[in-house]
């Protein structure tokens, strides 16, 4: 929980700096669809660990204000927009190295398929077409 809860601040942190608005939306987009399913699968592994619902209801709300934690720890301090980069690099990675892991482990024997080829182009494709 506590590593989970410092991920979503960090990428809560560059919201609150100075992005432009299609970075800002395209980040905010990728954290939405993010914590969607980590909230599920985190409230899943709570209620299954024999604690009260009451506390895992808790505990999902201290998870899911982290971001907006983030966001305000990111206006708030000036010292953090000075190391905006480098935390969006780290939320970037975060974000690719998470995306790499569901795609080359999601299988059996981690095999590479031609499925995977080609969603990874079709991927990579879309990127470059929006930009």
């Amino acid at each position: 929980l506590i590593s989970l809860c410092l991920h979503a601040l960090l990428e809560g942190v560059p919201l609150g700096g100075h992005l432009n608005h299609q970075a800002h939306n395209a980040l905010l987009t990728g954290i939405i669809f993010h914590k969607m399913p980590v909230a599920i699968v985190l409230m899943t592994f709570l209620l299954q660990s024999n604690i009260t619902k009451q506390k895992a209801y808790f505990y999902l709300l201290i998870f899911a204000l982290m971001a907006p934690f983030g966001v305000f720890a990111g206006n708030l301090f000036t010292i953090l927009a000075n190391y905006h980069n480098e935390i969006m690099a780290m939320v970037i990675g975060i974000f690719l190295h998470i995306s790499t892991t569901i795609l080359f482990e999601s299988t059996d024997g981690h095999k590479f398929s031609f499925t995977k080829i080609i969603t990874i182009i079709i991927g990579a494709l879309l990127a470059i077409l929006s930009l």
